[in-house]
């Protein structure tokens, strides 16, 4: 298969389930595919599914084999896909070629001043490639202007609110995108920045998730929070300074993240932190167990605080003391998965 032209509606038909792909035949014959843009081996279009705005799918050519993805909520191969390539494969007149070599040649003869317009024409009509642009220029000059980055933050994030289910992993999507960007400024030498920044994200995210009511159904907002925290483990790994976080905060969000089953997207985080800076969260965690005991009525309700305490326990590698602390309250299968814990962190579990 040299081009996408070549491809056969039995092979594509190959790619999916049965009434994926009827149903995907479906959208393509009802002129559902909004546009489909072709440069050189990659593939961009557009489909109009269930959701108020269009679906982006994206296809990439590798020899005989094809990757693809969508911001749908579906996950697998989707009738979107299954009606771009369709549109691929009968040659529409919705697919247009992008002549990238020749639009490259074209810019090749313009002026450092000429290109310098068109990009702040097109950003000026653009606010997300202004706002784009301005990350990049703050990532050039080593300089992150923290406030800027919260505001957009709180920006994107005040959008949940109005986000309908099928639009779920194209917002998740989107917001993973924002948070790469953000983790880019660790490697220009500001982890620093870089690891507070995501923190905020990563504790902002719960709130939303907590108060927006947005419908998570797919689980594709709950693995970008959890993928924030890992985002936020590589930037604090890249800074010289890992007394980022206040403890106390650290603590509580991993306390109320675990009441929604996102306590993994900590767990990274709390590996790459300095041995008094988990000795400070043992010491908080120390006391929000005690209040926690002291309120519950069953174990279960103090639960994630008591696994956040041996956790930590295992991070710094007190074996003695987590063992006798799970026995003790009964939940001796807890200290296999923290001899694990413990065997990552380069600790002898005997």
């Amino acid at each position: 298969m040299s081009s996408f032209r070549e491809l056969t509606e039995d092979e594509i038909r190959d790619m999916a389930r049965e009434e994926i792909f009827s149903r995907g035949y479906d959208y393509y014959t009802k002129g559902r595919v909004l546009g489909v843009a072709v440069i050189g081996n990659e593939v961009m279009a557009e489909v109009r599914g269930r959701s108020s705005s269009p679906y982006s799918v994206k296809i990439e050519k590798e020899g005989d084999d094809l990757r693809s993805s969508c911001t749908c909520p579906y996950g697998g191969f989707c009738k979107h896909r299954v009606a771009v390539l369709l549109s691929l494969a009968k040659g529409d007149d919705l697919v247009t070629k992008i002549p990238a070599e020749r639009i490259r040649r074209y810019l090749s003869t313009k002026s450092r001043g000429e290109l310098v317009d068109t990009i702040w024409n097109y950003a000026s009509s653009d606010m997300d490639f202004m706002r784009s642009l301005l990350t990049e220029v703050q990532r050039e000059a080593r300089e992150v202007d923290l406030s800027y980055f919260r505001n957009e933050i709180d920006r994107r994030l005040s959008e949940a609110w109005s986000v309908e289910y099928a639009d779920v992993s194209r917002y998740a999507i989107e917001l993973e995108k924002f948070a790469e960007r953000i983790r880019g400024f660790a490697d220009e030498g500001s982890g620093k920045e870089a690891s507070e920044l995501l923190f905020y994200f990563l504790k902002s995210s719960i709130k939303t998730f907590e108060n927006s009511g947005i419908d998570d159904s797919s689980g594709s907002f709950g693995m970008f929070v959890i993928d924030l925290g890992n985002l936020c483990a590589e930037a604090l790994k890249a800074s010289e300074d890992k007394d980022v976080f206040p403890v106390d905060d650290l603590v509580d969000t991993r306390i109320k993240a675990a009441d929604y089953g996102l306590e993994d997207g900590f767990d990274p985080i709390l590996r790459e932190l300095p041995e008094k800076t988990l000795l400070s969260a043992e010491r908080v965690t120390r006391e929000r167990v005690e209040e926690a005991v002291g309120e519950a009525e069953e174990f279960w309700e103090s639960r994630d605080e008591r696994f956040l305490l041996v956790t930590i326990l295992a991070l710094l590698g007190n074996k003695e003391e987590y063992t006798e602390l799970c026995n003790e309250w009964g939940v001796e299968e807890w200290i296999t998965e923290l001899e694990s814990i413990q065997e990552k962190e380069g600790g002898d579990p005997a």
